[in-house]
């Protein structure tokens, strides 16, 4: 999370997930369009997906810097930056005013109360597996780890 203009917490304390779902929910409600989504994954660990140019961009993990101003680590460079710079600002009042991170305060937690993009990167291109192979697949399972454009920082909305 963020406090004034210092980045404290990439994680807010490791929000459950449930908490993240909420707020994940509300930023896909809120700020979702046909180039931009969100997806809840696990705690802090979400997704944005951006239809958008990220060529040039350069972003910044939250944990390597903790303790230092926010504003120095911004998504930078090409054409995506704009983009994501306004979903970062208009991501604070709706997370801010959250009866999630409402409640998070009181009990004196921190909040989420920032999303922070780090990590991007294009989507794969690959064949399908029946077209490699010859052969049609099923299957069931869970995806866990790492996820693919948004990140959070303790007050990095999840």
């Amino acid at each position: 999370n963020i406090h004034g203009d210092t980045l404290i917490d990439y994680s807010a304390e490791h929000i459950t997930t449930e908490e993240s779902g909420e707020l994940v929910a509300a930023l896909e409600k809120e700020l979702s369009s046909e180039s931009v989504k969100f997806h809840h994954g696990i705690s802090f660990r979400n997704v944005i997906t951006l239809k958008a140019d990220i060529t040039g961009l350069a972003s910044f993990a939250p944990h390597d810097h903790m303790d230092e101003p926010w504003r120095k680590y911004l998504p930078t460079g090409g054409p995506a930056e704009a983009v994501l710079r306004n979903l970062i600002a208009r991501s604070r009042p709706i997370l801010e005013n959250h009866p999630v991170n409402i409640a998070r305060k009181k009990n004196g937690k921190r909040p989420a109360n920032m999303i922070w993009p780090w990590s991007g990167g294009p989507f794969p291109r690959m064949e399908t597996f029946q077209k490699k192979y010859g052969l049609r697949a099923g299957g069931r399972g869970r995806r866990y780890g790492r996820s693919s454009f948004c990140r959070s920082a303790s007050g990095v909305v999840p």
